[in-house]
């Protein structure tokens, strides 16, 4: 609950990510956790979608961007590519700064809202960042 708090307070005035500032980076995200399959459950059933969408991760972008309950409006709808998307966007908005890097969005998908200082996100960086190349 207290991330929600700070989300909502640390809202910017305006979208600081687009998708389209990020799509090699949201491409390479979607390759990493699902291979591109839609359907995908993971994490013992914790995650779904092409983006490995966790619940919470949902929660906190609604209630961020409310928007996205006129797209869909369901955490269910996080299977279908352009509403997770729009999700992992939003989540990015909420935490990210203005200036972080591909990098910083990338650990913060993956860990969190202060996922950039985990260890446990670099491998997963590592990925992300070699699909990026390719």
């Amino acid at each position: 609950m207290l991330l929600v708090v700070l989300c909502l307070a640390a809202a910017p005035a305006k979208e600081v990510w687009t998708r389209g500032e990020c799509r090699r980076l949201l491409d390479a995200m979607v390759q990493v956790e699902s291979g591109g399959r839609l359907d995908l459950v993971g994490d013992n059933g914790k995650a779904i979608g092409p983006l490995q969408i966790h619940r919470i991760c949902w929660v906190d972008a609604v209630r961020y961007d409310n928007t996205l309950l006129s797209f869909g409006g369901k955490y269910e709808d996080c299977k279908r590519l352009e509403y997770a998307e729009k999700v992992v966007v939003a989540y990015w908005n909420c935490y990210a700064s203005k200036t972080a890097s591909c990098e910083e969005l990338a650990c913060i998908h993956n860990g969190g809202p202060k996922g950039f200082g985990k260890k446990a996100t670099q491998a997963y960086w590592v990925k992300v960042n070699k699909e990026m190349s390719k």
